[in-house]
């Protein structure tokens, strides 16, 4: 089991939109948009029990989650990144789940502390 922590980095967040400036609202918006659509994507893959593209698009998912410092996001990613290969069905679908709770409850929060840090 993943350990409970902060689903964002709200300091690295801070300094990231500082350095991108106006080009931070569309990180968020890719952001959401990309890992909406690799659920997606992720929830057929395990239907067809495709572990390679399972292992595929955990490594992309976490690799967006590490971009706006989720880490809590980016660490369910690796597991089931890690354990797509092996893992019975029972425990992909359990490591799907993870990801997807974590998935919404980023993007609630990232939209919360965007609407926060608007003027």
């Amino acid at each position: 089991m993943i350990e409970a922590i902060a689903p964002i980095n709200f300091s690295a967040l801070d300094t990231l939109k500082l350095v991108l400036g106006t080009e931070f609202p569309a990180l968020l918006h890719d952001f959401n948009q990309h890992c909406s659509n690799d659920l997606i994507k992720l929830e057929m893959a395990i239907v067809k029990l495709d572990r390679a593209a399972i292992r595929d698009i955990a490594h992309t998912l976490k690799g967006s989650a590490l971009s706006l410092h989720a880490k809590s996001l980016a660490d369910y990613c690796s597991a089931l990144e890690a354990d797509a290969m092996s893992a019975s069905t029972t425990e992909l679908d359990q490591h799907a789940t993870y990801v997807r709770d974590s998935v919404k409850e980023t993007i609630s929060t990232l939209d919360s502390w965007a609407f926060q840090k608007s003027p």
